[in-house]
């Protein structure tokens, strides 16, 4: 259930007097402009006052040219919450954007989930992402989800409904079928690239200043975010098309258990930097039930 802004900050401040606060949330569902509003304003009210005046108030997003968060990042931040607190017995962090931990091969990400699981006492993490179905389900379990009215993200555009409809509209042998599909993942991901890239040249002006290692490396870091959330579109439409399914259950048939166990190995190959097209055609031969797991 969406919560405006105001109804999330008075929460809050009915779990600090009441001393129910969580030590880990993750606001969803707006754009990321208006999470790192909101995220802002928790802040200020667990600190009592403005959080960038403030040396409790720890502050992590995207920073490199690649719009990565990078490893050093988390590190810097376990480090600085070993510490005592300055000024108050709580410290803050806001880190905008999680699902750009999870890029290349989630090195962030992962060690991100030592602050998670083990969280020093007197922390509150704020985290923020407009787009939760490709932050790692690692992190997602160990956060209270808040969702924010403002919208539930970006539509699927045409191309993503034509990839889906012939994904699924596949009525071919088992074998033949696997391999069509890999080929159709393989040709939607190239299409996502030239997006990109046609995007970047149209940009072009307001990026003089950066070389061209900078550019190749923001280009890559959109187009691995873009190939994860192909792979979260097909998890998710296998969930609708689950007989008697709205949700992921114990329960799902075996085909659909499939499919989701096979998604998921594919993402973990792909932050792993396996070879595309080996991890997409061992992933659609394994939905067909073709090779062992």
């Amino acid at each position: 259930m969406p919560f405006s802004s105001d109804e999330i900050v008075a929460r809050f401040a009915q779990a600090v007097a009441a001393g129910r606060l969580s030590h880990a949330y993750l606001l969803h569902g707006a754009d990321r402009a208006t999470l790192r509003v909101l995220g802002e304003r928790l802040a200020a009210a667990i600190l009592k006052g403005p959080p960038a005046r403030n040396p409790d108030f720890y502050l992590i997003q995207p920073e490199s040219k690649s719009r990565r968060i990078r490893i050093e990042q988390i590190r810097d931040l376990e480090k600085s919450l070993h510490l005592k607190a300055y000024a108050g017995a709580i410290k803050v962090v806001l880190l905008c954007e999680v699902e750009r931990m999870c890029l290349g091969g989630a090195d962030a990400a992962n060690a991100f989930l030592k602050t998670l699981e083990e969280p020093q006492p007197g922390t509150l993490l704020i985290l923020t992402s407009a787009e939760p179905q490709i932050v790692l389900p690692t992190i997602l379990s160990r956060c209270v989800r808040l969702q924010v009215e403002g919208g539930a993200g970006e539509a699927a555009d045409a191309g993503e409904e034509e990839f889906l409809g012939q994904w699924f509209g596949l009525a071919a042998p088992g074998p033949i079928r696997a391999y069509t599909r890999a080929a159709l993942f393989n040709q939607r991901c190239q299409q996502l690239r030239e997006m990109i890239e046609a995007a970047a040249d149209e940009a072009e002006g307001a990026s003089d200043d950066e070389d061209e290692e900078a550019a190749k490396a923001i280009l890559e870091g959109e187009y691995l975010l873009a190939r994860r959330r192909l792979i979260a579109a097909l998890e998710q439409a296998v969930w609708r098309r689950a007989p008697g399914q709205s949700a992921p259950t114990p329960t799902a048939d075996r085909d659909t258990q499939l499919a989701l166990r096979a998604l998921e190995e594919l993402n973990g190959s792909l932050l792993q930097n396996v070879d595309q097209n080996l991890a997409v055609e061992r992933a659609a031969l394994a939905i067909e039930g073709l090779i062992d797991r």
